[in-house]
């Protein structure tokens, strides 16, 4: 069961008493809609029905969901401000016959719609915890859509993940890892049938065992530049380094341009100061 309201500060919107059949009221009182505040909340709604009755193949099994939201219109009903703050409790998942139980998410975001033109997600960020709240990743996003497409939509993304956790749970016969984190971040932008961007990633102070090979302090660092044109996609400063302890491994770069459709191009690579000795594993 769960409860879900929407009121602002005079006003009783919405009154809704939610269980697996969604069964509510619904009623509305007042005369002034100039700029009116909602508040939602969600208490305790058992998702499992809700998952079901979506698709039976999901990954994510059965679950609870606490949440707030907020929308509020300003400027005399010329923009729409939303904020959404909800946390997905001991939520099961189940991924090609892997099981992860009893995990928390967290989700918060917040989003205006300026003149109902530009949508601006100013943030969206969600958090993955295990049974024991020990973390295991998280991921942040912004982004803008405007009306008009020549603007293109740019975005930015970052994340974060326990590199220990995740392949002991993928890999469990095999993974003996101490240490070991993954970053990762994006700027992209979007125009039509044309984008280009840069990610980054990183690789940072992995330790441990895995199959046959050992990690002492291990770290990759890749950077990837594109940018995708009438089916041509162009690359341009692309390098991936690695390191193992002080012991630098050296670097390799490309760049150049190929033809999507034909599979045809020009790629050059070159390395700088490489060491197979930081180099093996």
């Amino acid at each position: 069961e769960g409860r879900l309201t929407a009121s602002d500060s005079d006003h009783v919107w919405l009154t809704a008493e939610l269980d697996k059949f969604l069964t509510f009221s619904w009623g509305i009182s007042g005369e002034d809609f100039q700029d009116p505040s909602i508040l939602l909340q969600v208490d305790h709604l058992d998702l499992q029905p809700w998952l079901n009755w979506i698709d039976s193949g999901l990954p994510l099994e059965s679950a609870w969901l606490d949440g707030q939201g907020a929308i509020e219109f300003a400027e005399h009903g010329r923009s729409l401000q939303t904020r959404l703050n909800m946390e997905i409790k001991e939520a099961d998942w189940t991924l090609q016959e892997r099981t992860l139980e009893k995990t928390q998410m967290k989700i918060e975001m917040e989003a205006e719609w300026e003149d109902f033109t530009t949508l601006v997600l100013e943030e969206l960020k969600a958090e993955l915890r295990d049974a024991e709240n020990q973390p295991w990743g998280s991921v942040t996003l912004s982004a803008m859509q405007q009306d008009d497409e020549r603007m293109g939509v740019p975005f930015q993304a970052s994340g974060q993940a326990d590199l220990k956790r995740w392949l002991a749970w993928w890999d469990p016969a095999h993974a003996a890892l101490s240490q070991g984190q993954l970053l990762w971040n994006a700027r992209m932008h979007w125009q039509h049938d044309q984008w280009k961007g840069v990610v980054q990633t990183d690789l940072r102070g992995v330790s441990g065992r895995w199959k046959s090979m050992s990690f002492e302090d291990y770290s990759v660092a890749l950077n990837l530049d594109a940018e995708y044109h009438n089916q041509q996609l162009h690359m341009g400063n692309c390098h991936l380094e690695v390191r193992q302890r002080a012991h630098r491994g050296g670097s390799m770069g490309w760049h150049g341009m190929m033809d999507t459709q034909s599979g045809k191009g020009d790629i050059s690579f070159f390395t700088v100061g490489l060491n197979h000795h930081a180099l093996k594993p």
